[in-house]
């Protein structure tokens, strides 16, 4: 029983850290897209003057709220098109950005 003491407190160590990870992972798939839509579609999509009538300020992370939901679905989907950033924008974020955006709001998604 003596040496299964430190096995079991290592087991409950290393599981700790996943969850941890786990959680930041998660933070991060949720962080990174609201950080991309507030540096590059908010000067056109926040404000009741917002185009096309699509607000991202009014975005939230929980993507299990059916409105945050359909909302993100319709950036994820014009941001996968290349629609948006509309590509004329003199200051379109790198593609590496919009890589990783997309990437972190797929995962949020994946794990709603």
């Amino acid at each position: 029983m003596k040496n299964s003491l430190p096995f079991t407190f290592r087991l409950a160590l290393l599981l700790a850290s996943l969850f941890v990870l786990h959680a930041a992972e998660l933070a991060d798939a949720r962080e990174v897209p609201l950080g991309f839509v507030r540096r590059h579609c908010s000067d056109c999509h926040a404000g009741d003057d917002a185009e096309g009538g699509f607000r991202v300020d009014r975005l939230g992370d929980d993507l299990g709220d059916a409105a945050n939901h359909k909302g993100w679905s319709r950036v994820l989907a014009r941001v996968q098109s290349g629609e948006m950033p509309p590509p004329r924008e003199t200051e379109r974020p790198a593609e590496a950005e919009i890589i990783a955006a997309l990437g972190a709001l797929k995962t949020a998604f994946h794990e709603s």
